[in-house]
């Protein structure tokens, strides 16, 4: 008679993963809408830098259009006018200019 009550209370023998399960399909959930999305935007935006030649027309984080001139280490040189130019780092680059001709 215990053992019925018990197994109506559902104590004893029920399995301990049933109870993570809904934890586990949350973080499941969560790497494939946010995590995994994100790293392939970075994934390309880290190749897109590296890739980087001169002549290239990009966009800074800031908003700054520009065609890359020189190239260092860590630092673009961006001519942004016809006697303008500036010193970026390689990180502040967000994306490659889109021509519209």
């Amino acid at each position: 008679m215990e053992e019925l009550f018990l197994a109506q209370q559902g104590v004893g023998g029920s399995n301990p993963l049933v109870g993570l399960f809904p934890i586990l399909l949350i973080v499941i959930i969560f790497y494939f809408i946010l995590y995994r999305p994100n790293m392939q935007r970075q994934k390309k935006l880290r190749a897109m830098i590296e890739g980087l030649d001169k002549g290239d027309r990009i966009i800074t984080n800031g908003g700054v259009y520009g065609t890359v001139v020189e190239l260092r280490k860590d630092v673009v040189m961006l001519k942004i006018s016809d006697q303008v130019k500036i010193k970026i780092s390689r990180n502040a680059v967000a994306s490659m200019q889109v021509s519209s001709d």
